[in-house]
């Protein structure tokens, strides 16, 4: 393991971005795309971005050498709540949304900024925030943190939209409810909804199509008014929740091409071929015995899915929706995320196809391959670094690795 974080924080070079030029002399360089490892190459970055990548050349000054190093583009996790924790006293899901709703919106953003840095120094340089936020809270977080190399960047989805309760209970608090969720019905003003999502420069769309383990789901009326509208093509990515049976057959009805979780979707369809990007946001055996969530018969139906979709042409995006968290010392929430990586290790996920889901998969679903998700010119200089070759190791990402955050090098 190459020692680069001693504790919770981090420390950087420099807290702002950097404008001078830097290279730097991995061994060796993924190229996602071909999936080979390329040598003897120099990575030329400046101003955040990775400016060209040139044959060696022993004449060249002020060479930053990582002669020891593979280099892997900066891994994305594609779902998280980073404003969002559940605890074993809460008691479950439901016991969490009651309590995260009546926090301070400073203790939250607080948080989260901890977390963000757990992330950061484990090789994640890119998060997606997949609501249970608050009113906006991931907008202000976001606000914050522009700019600041101790920090991945950050893509916000705001409040997902749902129907009823979202994924409250039926009896808890109307105030508590639409603090976490936009709740629509037939009488929403759809469009006025969403100019709202798009004046705060929202990345996502998530869109519920049910509640689990809530009740109900977005009925077709709405989801034909927010799927007509001119305004979702302003965003980057539009999403959907989908646990139940019901809201895979819904997804085929719609041709929605991007789904969250998939528990129960079926690879019998020929909706499949139409099926761009899943998130199957599965989480490894050790994590769910640890927070009392494992059960056998659903683990091994999990396992046995993944493997299958391990095998189709569909685009797999990590993204494990960890959200679990412990009072204690040391908890680091980014290394349990990153153990999640057993579950596709378990289920024969090919490594190459697990390092494409942290990688240039999410940057495809968010149609921002032209910036983040590999090591090419233009992209941001977003890279991680272990002592073995992922390819041959896939273990090795589970390691605390070398982070290089838009040019800057934590340490």
């Amino acid at each position: 393991m190459i020692n680069i974080v001693v504790c919770f924080f981090i420390v950087v070079i420099s807290f702002s971005l950097p404008a001078k030029e830097i290279l730097v002399r991995p061994k060796a360089y993924l190229d996602v795309k071909s999936g080979k490892m390329i040598y003897n190459k120099i990575i030329r970055i400046k101003n955040q971005k990775i400016i060209s990548i040139e044959d060696n050349n022993k004449k060249l000054k002020g060479i930053v050498d990582l002669l020891d190093i593979y280099l892997i583009p900066g891994l994305i996790d594609c779902h998280t709540h980073i404003l969002f924790s559940q605890t074993l006293a809460d008691k479950g899901f439901e016991g969490a949304l009651l309590r995260e709703g009546r926090l301070s919106d400073n203790v939250r953003v607080a948080r989260a900024k901890k977390f963000l840095k757990q992330y950061l120094a484990e090789g994640f340089t890119s998060l997606c925030d997949l609501g249970n936020s608050g009113n906006f809270l991931d907008f202000r977080l976001r606000e914050e943190i522009a700019q600041r190399s101790e920090y991945p960047l950050l893509y916000i989805s705001g409040p997902g939209i749902a129907a009823f309760k979202g994924q409250f209970a039926s009896s808890d608090p109307h105030e508590l409810v639409t603090k976490e969720y936009s709740i629509v019905d037939n009488q929403t003003n759809i469009e006025k909804l969403l100019k709202k999502y798009v004046d705060k420069n929202v990345d996502i769309l998530k869109l519920y199509l049910d509640n689990s383990p809530g009740i109900n789901g977005l009925n077709d009326d709405i989801l034909k008014k927010i799927l007509s509208s001119p305004q979702v093509k302003k965003f980057k990515k539009i999403t959907f929740h989908a646990i139940e049976k019901s809201s895979f057959e819904k997804a085929i009805k719609f041709k929605l091409n991007n789904l969250e979780h998939a528990t129960q979707m079926s690879l019998n369809s020929e909706y499949i071929d139409f099926l761009k990007f899943v998130t199957p946001t599965d989480q490894d055996s050790e994590t769910l015995i640890e927070f009392d969530y494992f059960n056998k018969y659903f683990y091994d139906s999990q396992k046995a899915r993944l493997k299958a979709l391990g095998l189709t042409n569909i685009a797999l995006v990590f993204g494990p929706d960890f959200y679990f968290h412990k009072e204690e010392d040391g908890f680091n929430r980014a290394k349990y995320v990153k153990r999640s990586l057993k579950a596709y290790i378990e289920a024969g996920v090919p490594h190459l196809k697990i390092i494409r889901a942290l990688t240039s998969n999410p940057a495809k679903s968010l149609r921002l391959e032209g910036q983040i998700g590999a090591i090419l010119p233009g992209r941001y200089a977003n890279m991680v670094g272990f002592k073995k070759n992922p390819l041959e190791n896939i273990e090795v990402l589970m390691e605390t690795p070398l982070v290089i955050n838009r040019g800057v090098f934590l340490k």
